[in-house]
Order: C-alpha cells, then structure tokens, then sequence
C-alpha cells in the first residue's frame, strides 16, 4: 500500500502544479462577465517587457561587436538588418491566409486537409527563404571587400531564411492551438552564443560575428521545431515532410492572390515604424548634424520601438479566435482596457530606452523629449492596428500606416530644422489614431465558421451588397440532428471560403456568390439527406432576403414584438433563480457557477445563439440570448434544475422569434407570412420531381 501511495506521488504533484498554473491563468472569456480585465492583459503581456529587454542587450551587443571589429560594416548590417525585418514582417501577414484557412477547416475535425495546408505553405516558405538567402549571398559576393563582411551578410540571409521556414511551421500550429516557447531557451540560447562568441573572439577575430550569428539561428530554429513538433504530434497535424512541389497546385486553387497580398503589404507598413524613424534621420544626416546625431542612438533602441508597436500581437490569437463585437459593450470594455495597458506598456518601453542611452550613448536628454511622446503613440497604434488586421481592414491598416509616416516625417523635418512647433505637432499624430479608434467601433461581422447559427446567417446575408445567390434544401422527415449537421458540414467543406451556410431543422440553406451546381449534385454534396432543392438570386443581400420570404423559404415565426425588457421581466419572474448578464456587468450572481470552465462553456452557447442543432456545453444550465445584431444584449440564465422541457422549449421559441424580428426591422424588412416546415416541403420541389421533367441533370 506504502508502494502504491509513493508511485502515485509524483502525479498527484504534476496534478496540483498543472491545477495552480490554470488557475493563474486569464482566459479571455472572463472578461465577458466582468472579471480580471487588468488581470488577462497583464498575464498576457507578462514576457513583453523581459522579452524587449532581452532583444535590446542583445541587439545593442551585436551592434558594439560590428562597431569594434567590423566598423566598416555598420551601415550595411543596418541595411540588411531593416531589410530582413521588413521580409520577416510581410511573410507573416500573407501567412495569415493560411492561418485563416486552418481555421476554418476545424470545425471539419478532418486533420487531413490542416496537414496538406500547412505543408503547401512550409513549401512556399522554403521556395521564399531559399530565394532570400541567395539574394543575401549575391550581394555578399558583390560586395567585394573585407571577407569577414560578406559572411556577415550572408548569415544575416541565412537566419532570415530559417525564420521564414520555421515561423510558418510555427504559425500552422499557432492557428490550432497556442504554442508555448520557453523564453529562457528562445532568448538565453543567443545570450549563451553570444558570451561564448566573446570569449573566442581573440582566436576567431573578425570572423566571431557571422559564425555566431550562424550558431544562434541554428540553435533558434531546432528549439522552435522541437517546441512546435511537440504540440503537431499531439494534434496529429504534423506532415511528412517539409517540401512537396505537387502541394504548390493547392495554394494556387484555394488562396486568392489578392487574399494573400493584401495582409502582407499591410503588415510590411505595421513593422516599418521603425524603419521608418531610422529612413527619416538618415535622409536628414546627409543635412543636419543633430539628425546625424540621433542616427546611431535612435537605432540603439530600435527593438524597443518594435515592441511598442508588436506587443498587440501577443493577444492576436484572442482577437481571432473569439467574436468580440458579438458582445457589444464586451468589445468597447476591451479596447478601453487594451489602451489603457498599451500606455503603461510605453512607459516601460521608455523607462528602459533611457537607461539604455544613458549607460551606452550621451543623447539621452536630447532624444527621450521627442522618443517618449512617439513610443506611447505608437503603442496606442500597436493595439488599434492589431485590432484592424484581425477584423481582415488591411485597407484601413496600410492607410493609417502612410498617414502615420508622413506625419512622422514632417515632425521630424520641422524639429531638426529648429522649429519651435516641431514637439508641438507630436500632437498631430492623434489625428490617424482616432481615425483607427473609430473605424474599430464601427459594426463589423467576424469571418464565419463552417456552419453559423441561424440569425448571425441571416445578418451577414443582409450586409451582402454585391449579387448573390441562396440555395434552399429541404430536409425531409425526421431527419436526425446529427444526419442535418453532418449534411451540412459536408457542403460547408467543398464551399469553403465561398458560401455562408447555416442549418435548420426544416432545412439546410447555403448563400454562395460564384459557384453553381444542379439540384441533383446538391443532394449529391448533402449526402442524400435533403428531399428538395430551391434556388434564387438577387442583386444584393437584402432584396435576396425580401424574395426569400415572399416565396416562403425561410422559417419565420409569427409573433415575436414584445419589447426586450418586458422578456426580461417575464424570465425574472417565472425563474427567481435565473440570471439576466449583460455583457460586461457584474453580477454577484455569476460568482455561484462553478468554475472558470462553466463559464466558458456559457460563453460558447452563448455565441451559438441557441442553435437548436447543436448540442450545449453548459449541461446545467438553460441558454438564451437577445440579439440585436451584430451584438449580443443580454443573456439570459437559469438552471436546469429549475426549468422544465416545456418551459426551455417556450423560452427559446419566444426569445427566437424576438431576435429574428428585431433583425428584420433593424433593415427594414416587412414579414408578412411566416413559413413553417409543410409550407417550405410544399414550395421546394423534390430531387426526383425535377429529375421527372429534366432527366439529364450531370
């Protein structure tokens, strides 16, 4: 017994550490109840600050090393190294098109498919690096001076190619799951290169910085794919191998180029502020002495200039992942807060780009005036932008970005050329800022899954303002739920990327805007579980919507007009036990549930809107949402343990029939029958009646 107690030792110690690192942790549905906003953003960013200034030392030792043993190669490793920033940057906004794809591809629970994505993309990658590192190495070979120079850039190509390959590794996975990396490896591993690096450096000489540079990028990139293979394995989406040119026919078929360009330009312009600032100062120190001054400190502290603007990206896997704007003032609440932290976050950066320039440089006093007001700018633009690209406004994005740099530079033209309104036009920089705010408020509906609820469906076919099309196919009866999901997944899967379907009990509707089939290769894509197909088409979304109801293929329940505080008041009192959460709001209710896992579940079926053909997360409890599209306003709870069949069946028709009517009146559209399941069987013809008067359908 003694035995058995010792051997199960060691797993009851793993389970009380794995217990006490969850409950240190800050899940972003918290912040839907209310709880720990401060809490999830410090936990988030809480290697932000060790991060940059582990990067600054870093970088302001390389650059000591290039100044005092190279210092004929200081304007070149300044060059190449903005040059591979820029590469790095712009690969990993086209990588968002692939990370978008995986994403929708989940919900299949086919990993296949994620498999051959992953693998057409690490093939691009390898494709581009190689081209990188030969492009580096042409311009080593064209260099034609000192040797040691040439290797320097060189392995300056060589690590910008091995980022390129494992970062896309990396960002594959990322889409799925979070990837951690231990930052004492990812960072201690060029602390430990480097430190080894000086004490060879009197034997090595001019050579220690390429061949060090060389060490740490294959010391970095094994540590990631040993990190990243860990969690493919687990998710078993790892592929065979890293390229394949027969998968580069898939990119080609499923990614747009315009889809793929568009992010990357816009997040070449998210990663060039620095580059930015440096390009200015250098176009002004061929003029100016005080801008050729500010050159070499200014690019001191350029890793921290990067991290103001990039520290938005650790919560880039949130912003995806969930639907903020479903929640209303949920998403206000956040971005309020997401400002608020990006200003504290400045003040580090700045606390830290000070004592870097006065141990190492003597510009302190005349840099920090002007670098202190742009690095809490810029950090407020860090979350705005991040938030923008996540909605998929990379227009929006790459127009801030320009507006920012001009401003930038003639703030900087006027302060060098010793205006006096130079600092005073620092303020001008607001200007784009709170033109980003605003277009962040704006409505927006998120990418949709494979197959959305009914009503956040019917939203995004009213905002369809180009022609389109909607297929209607009836099921027939008693179709089981898992028959209607799995029919619809199927067609959801082969549309992928352009349809919008959603699934009923009655029946199955797809709004696509290209592709066209037969009613007979319908029925074929739906596994045969349909009975009946219908086709319309209009010029925009609305008008598609109003001919849908007219000819009675869309389920509309009659009734549904009373007013959202008379239901609350009707649900407080037939259940004294329930909840009635606003986003947002505290209820000291809401502290009873469970745990945090209860209320993530409450969270997802909240987002679900009821959808009757998905089965609940929160067994025990009872489901309903009023919805005012885009934005969830109220959720209503009660425990099932208080509620009855009959009355969870009454509650969801009545709040169904609220939501679809206060979606229809929000564009004004008229309801002046509804459908029911007999009527839409009778308006839908049948597969084998159309096949009675057209026999050849293929």
């Amino acid at each position: 017994m003694q035995k058995t107690a010792n051997r199960l030792s060691p797993l009851a110690a793993w389970t009380a550490k794995q217990r006490a690192l969850l409950g240190k942790r800050a899940p972003l549905h918290e912040l839907v109840f209310g709880l720990g906003r401060w809490r999830y953003f410090a936990y988030r960013t809480r290697l932000v600050m060790v991060s940059a200034l582990l990067r600054l030392s870093i970088h302001i030792a390389e650059f000591s090393l290039v100044a005092y043993a190279l210092p004929q190669a200081i304007a070149h490793v300044m060059l190449f190294r903005l040059l591979s920033l820029a590469i790095e940057g712009g690969w990993w906004g086209m990588s968002e098109s692939m990370r978008s794809r995986i994403r929708l591809l989940l919900p299949q629970r086919d990993m296949q498919p994620v498999t051959y994505e992953i693998l057409g993309w690490l093939t691009l990658a390898c494709l581009v690096g190689g081209g990188v590192f030969c492009g580096y190495t042409l311009a080593a070979w064209a260099y034609g001076g000192d040797a040691a120079v040439a290797l320097l850039i060189a392995a300056m190509g060589f690590q910008t190619a091995m980022r390129l390959v494992s970062r896309t590794f990396y960002f594959g996975a990322y889409a799925i799951q979070r990837v951690y990396i231990s930052i004492e490896w990812l960072l201690g591993g060029d602390v430990a290169i480097l430190l080894l690096g000086l004490a060879l450096h009197p034997w090595l000489g001019e050579w220690t910085i390429g061949l060090c540079l060389l060490a740490s990028t294959l010391f970095a990139s094994t540590l990631s794919y040993r990190y990243v293979r860990a969690v493919t394995d687990f998710l078993r989406v790892t592929p065979a191998r890293f390229f394949s040119l027969a998968v580069l026919r898939h990119i080609r078929q499923h990614h747009r180029f315009t889809a793929v360009v568009r992010p990357g330009l816009a997040a070449i312009l998210m990663r060039m502020h620095d580059m930015a600032v440096i390009a200015t100062l250098y176009a002004l120190a061929a003029h100016d002495d005080a801008a050729r001054a500010l050159l070499i400190p200014v690019y001191l502290v350029m890793p921290l200039l990067r991290a103001s603007m990039n520290w938005a990206q650790t919560i880039y896997f949130d912003l995806t992942r969930y639907y903020l704007d479903a929640w209303g003032d949920f998403r206000a609440a956040f971005e309020r807060g997401g400002l608020a932290f990006s200003c504290l976050l400045a003040m580090g950066f700045c606390a830290m780009a000070w004592l870097a320039l006065v141990l190492f440089t003597d510009a302190s006093m005349a840099v920090l005036p002007v670098l202190a007001p742009y690095m809490l700018v810029t950090s407020l633009y860090g979350f705005t932008l991040m938030g923008l690209f996540a909605r998929r406004d990379y227009e929006a994005v790459a127009l801030l970005c320009l507006l920012q740099y001009a401003t930038l530079t003639l703030i900087a033209a006027s302060m060098l050329h010793g205006s006096p309104a130079g600092l005073a036009m620092l303020g001008s920089l607001v200007a784009p800022l709170a033109l980003g705010m605003w277009r962040l408020r704006r409505p927006w509906l998120a990418p949709g899954e494979l197959v959305e609820p009914y009503l956040p469906w019917l939203h995004r076919l009213c905002l369809r303002k180009d022609a389109c099309r909607l297929v209607c196919l009836a099921f027939g009866k008693n179709v089981p739920r898992a028959k209607r999901n799995k029919a619809a997944r199927m067609i959801a899967f082969t549309l992928a990327g352009d349809a919008a379907v959603c699934t009923t009990p009655q029946a199955l509707y797809i709004l696509t805007g290209r592709k066209q089939f037969s009613a007979a290769q319908w029925v074929a894509m739906a596994g045969g579980y349909v009975m009946g197909v219908a086709t319309l088409q209009a010029e925009n979304g609305k008008a598609l919507l109003q001919k849908a109801l007219e000819e009675k293929l869309l389920e509309m329940p009659a009734g549904g007009t009373a007013m959202p505080k008379d239901i609350v008041r009707a649900f407080q009192a037939e259940f004294p036990t329930g909840i009635v959460h606003y986003p947002l709001r505290k209820n000291p209710k809401l502290l009873a549930l469970t745990d945090s896992q209860a209320r993530h579940d409450i969270v997802q079926d909240a987002r679900k809107l009821g959808d009757p053909n998905r089965h609940p997360l929160a067994q025990e409890w009872f489901i309903a949402c009023l919805y005012d599209a885009p934005h969830i306003s109220a959720v209503l709870l009660a425990p099932k343990a208080a509620t009855t069949v009959a009355q969870r069946k009454q509650w969801q028709e009545i709040v169904a029939q609220r939501n679809l009517r206060a979606l229809l009146a929000a564009y004004g559209i008229t309801v002046t029958s509804s459908a029911n399941r007999e009527s839409l069987r009778a308006v839908v013809p049948s597969a084998a009646a159309r096949r009675a008067r057209r026999p050849a359908l293929f």
